[in-house]
């Protein structure tokens, strides 16, 4: 017997403002485009793929921001 637990974090309880507050607050401009990775930093997470992979994306998308949020070992 299993037990299937769709999303183990209440995420309303996180949602405190909207998208565009967030980004005036961290001074993201709206048509910034973003790629956010969220995990523990850790090699099995492959960050260090998405890393190597940055350059090219921002080739095609000079506009994009990368953040990365976690803590952990390494990417």
């Amino acid at each position: 017997e299993f037990t299937v637990v769709r999303n183990g974090v209440d995420v309303d309880r996180f949602r405190t403002g909207s998208r565009a507050s967030a980004r005036s607050l961290l001074g993201i401009a709206p048509e910034t485009r973003l790629a956010v990775c969220v995990g523990r930093l850790a090699r099995q997470k492959g960050q260090d793929r998405l890393l190597t992979a940055w350059p090219r994306i921002r080739a095609a998308c000079p506009d994009a921001l990368l953040v990365l949020v976690g803590a952990g070992d390494a990417p």
